[in-house]
């Protein structure tokens, strides 16, 4: 983060210099890959839009298509309403410019394979030994 000194000495305001917060960039989301990776998600996960209107209790669903199209982000409250529906952290459903969504989009899903692999042999491995009267 960048911030500016000011000399605000008797009424002074002339700028002096520049104050560097932190080594790293302000991180600033990208919209439209964040539409991609809502569409990704709302489809891996079996719902449409029509679903996610009427789960957002949503009158149209031009709200959910400006998410998908990357014209507007979801607010806080539908941001966690969508992880809890996708099953997935918020930090996942946002995409930082800069970053390459499909080599995040692959990463993501493979551990969700890893994932869902480690919990069916866990199943499997201790359920398997129950006998059934």
């Amino acid at each position: 983060m960048v911030g500016i000194l000011h000399d605000t000495r008797q009424g002074n305001t002339q700028t002096i210099g520049w104050l560097k917060m932190h080594d790293s960039e302000f991180p600033i989301i990208d919209l439209q890959a964040t539409g991609r990776r809502i569409e990704m998600l709302m489809k891996a996960n079996g719902y449409c839009v029509k679903d996610l209107q009427v789960y957002f209790g949503f009158g149209a669903p031009q709200a959910v298509y400006k998410w998908l199209w990357g014209k507007n982000l979801p607010g806080l409250d539908n941001l966690m309403a969508l992880s809890r529906l996708f099953n997935t952290p918020m930090d996942d459903i946002l995409v930082e410019k800069g970053h390459d969504p499909e080599q995040t989009n692959r990463q993501f899903f493979q551990v969700r394979e890893v994932r869902s692999s480690t919990v069916y042999y866990f199943i499997n491995y201790k359920f398997n030994d129950i006998t059934y009267p």
